[in-house]
């Protein structure tokens, strides 16, 4: 997940998250909702089908809160785990990690600390099995 600057994010004390039923035309979209020297929170919409790269982050942790939808999520090298509304997963500081929307869409809460903007804060990676 990109460094994200904290004059791009909304940065407010209480912050209304979309907690509608996901659309079938929901388009890919990165929503900064907080940024800071110590984390980021963003706002994922991930149409039918699609996936990010694996990566892992060095120096920082992440989790992944899905509110709508459902996916999988690759962390470590143990294969895809089910994620549905409802579900928080982590993944800790080195560790790969992936998501993969499904039939549906998914839209989820990622949110990662530190916030780091170094030339290799996100290492990208292979992960068999994972799609390509």
């Amino acid at each position: 997940m990109p460094y994200l600057d904290a004059a791009d994010a909304i940065n407010a004390r209480r912050i209304q998250i979309d907690d509608a039923e996901l659309g079938s035309d929901e388009p890919w979209t990165r929503l900064p909702l907080i940024g800071g020297p110590t984390m980021r929170l963003v706002q994922l919409a991930m149409p039918a089908g699609t996936f990010t790269i694996p990566h892992y982050h060095p120096r920082a942790a992440e989790f992944f809160f899905i509110q709508a939808g459902a996916g999988e999520l690759w962390i470590g090298d143990g294969g895809p785990l089910p994620a549905n509304p409802g579900d928080l997963l982590y993944a800790d500081i080195g560790v790969i990690h992936g998501i993969v929307a499904g039939p549906m869409g998914m839209r989820l809460l990622a949110g990662m600390g530190p916030n780091d903007d170094l030339p290799n804060e996100q290492v990208e990676v292979e992960l068999e099995g994972y799609p390509r």
